[in-house]
């Protein structure tokens, strides 16, 4: 029931999980020793308050207008899937790694939906991270080989974080939000199409192409005290934006 915190030992649990009560599922143990090993069954399609949490891909773990806690724990899949999707509520993950064979780059380690406020702290994920549905994410100290997708209405504090090769940040439709403190090696932000983002203190370094764009109209960015060097050009900044 609400409240109560289930602690996970050492081992591999082959199977798919649905949480909606504002429980804490712990990892008792290192968290590389707890493997949930996600089959890809779960459900694709929520609705809730109107809102579709939709997916084309399977669900490996489904937190549906919850608070819970997931802490400590490995998710891993042989087969593309989102690893874990919020639809609604204000779920808690920390300390987990998500990490999802598929080639194609199709899957999504986080999907942020239907309205949900999450906080993500001290992960590894290397599969896409997508924030949409007027959804709004804190995300720090943590880990990311692939790209963090966030589309507005919404807000999203990223800070203390490291983007790796391949990576990056792309804020779009009306996202709102405080990008600071970030480290991206090889990877770029893009922000554009209305959004409004503080970008302070964050290093980006060897970038390919362009390390930090504003575009669109209507976009707006304060960008204060970055340091950017190494890379193919360092800013470029789009006609009619504000910055």
């Amino acid at each position: 029931v609400d409240g109560d915190t289930i602690l996970v030992r050492p081992g591999r649990y082959e199977e798919d999980l649905v949480l909606r009560d504002d429980i804490t599922v712990r990892g008792d143990g290192a968290s590389d020793a707890i493997v949930i090993q996600a089959p890809g069954t779960g459900i694709r399609t929520i609705v809730d308050r109107g809102t579709p949490a939709e997916t084309g891909l399977p669900v490996g773990i489904d937190i549906q207008l919850s608070d819970a806690t997931i802490e400590g724990l490995t998710l891993r899949s042989e087969q593309p899937l989102v690893g874990i999707r919020v639809n609604g509520g204000a779920p808690t993950l920390r300390g987990i790694e998500i990490s999802i064979d598929d080639p194609a780059g199709t899957s999504i380690a986080t999907l942020l939906a239907g309205g949900s406020s999450t906080t993500i702290s001290d992960a590894r994920l290397h599969d896409r991270v997508v924030v949409t549905e007027a959804s709004s994410v804190s995300l720090t100290d943590s880990e990311l080989s692939a790209p963090l997708e966030a589309s507005g209405p919404g807000w999203a504090t990223v800070s203390d974080n490291r983007f790796g090769e391949s990576s990056g940040l792309l804020a779009t439709d009306g996202l709102r939000g405080d990008i600071h403190d970030n480290t991206f090696e090889a990877s770029a932000i893009r922000v554009q199409s209305d959004s409004e983002l503080a970008i302070h203190e964050n290093s980006l370094r060897g970038v390919p192409g362009t390390a930090l764009t504003v575009s669109h109209e209507g976009t707006n960015a304060d960008i204060r005290r970055n340091v950017i060097r190494d890379s193919a050009t360092g800013v470029a900044i789009g006609p009619q934006t504000v910055v």
